[in-house]
C-alpha cells in the first residue's frame, strides 16, 4: 500500500572477532482515521512538542484538519538534519532528544520521566513504532554533546524533519 510507512534497518554489532549483523524492517500500514503529517522545524533549548495545532494532516481534503493534542501518534521517523535553522546555513553539533512522557527532556541523572529520552545525534535518523502515545506528550528539545552523548540542555537550536502517522481522534 502506498500509504504505508516503512524503516529498512541494517546494523552491525558487538567486536570485531565476534562480530554480528542484524537486519528488519519497522513499518506501519495505516489504518481508518490515521493520517500523514510531514514537517520540517527547529528543536528548540527549551523543549516543546512536536506537532502541534497548526499542523495539517498531508492531503486533507477538509479545511481546519489538523492535529489536535489528544490525538495519537502510532509511527514516528525524526531525522537531525545537522543545522542550526531549517535550509541549512551553521552545521550544528548539538543532538535533539525525544520524550515520549509529556515531560521535557532533560539530561541524564535519574530514574524520571524527564531523563527518559531517545536521543538523536547530527545526521541520524530515528524510526519508532508507538504504543498511541498523544501528541502532547511528545517533546523535543536539543542537547550538547561530549564524547557523542548528551551531556547538557542544549545551546542553539537544531533542524530537524520529522514524518508521523497520527491517529486523529
Amino acid at each position: 500500500m502506498a500509504n504505508k510507512g516503512v524503516a529498512n534497518i541494517s546494523i552491525t554489532a558487538l567486536r570485531d572477532e565476534i562480530k554480528m549483523r542484524l537486519n528488519g524492517t519497522l513499518s506501519y500500514n495505516p489504518s481508518t482515521g490515521d493520517y500523514w503529517v510531514y514537517k520540517t522545524n527547529v528543536a528548540p533549548t527549551d523543549p516543546d512538542p512536536i506537532f502541534v495545532a497548526t499542523d495539517e494532516f498531508v492531503g486533507n481534503i477538509r479545511t481546519g484538519d489538523s492535529v489536535a493534542v489528544t490525538d495519537k501518534v502510532k509511527w514516528l521517523a525524526i531525522k537531525n538534519l545537522g543545522f542550526t535553522e531549517v535550509g541549512g546555513g551553521v552545521k550544528s553539533q548539538e543532538g535533539i532528544m525525544v520524550n515520549f512522557s509529556g515531560t521535557d527532556p532533560t539530561v541524564g541523572g535519574t530514574d524520571g520521566d524527564d531523563a527518559n529520552n531517545m536521543f538523536i545525534a547530527p545526521g541520524e535518523l530515528f524510526v519508532v513504532k508507538l504504543n498511541g502515545v498523544l501528541v502532547e506528550d511528545l517533546r523535543i528539545g536539543t542537547c550538547q554533546l561530549t564524547a557523542g552523548m548528551p551531556s547538557a540542555i542544549g545551546t542553539s537550536t537544531v533542524a530537524y524533519t520529522a514524518a508521523a502517522v497520527i491517529q486523529d481522534l
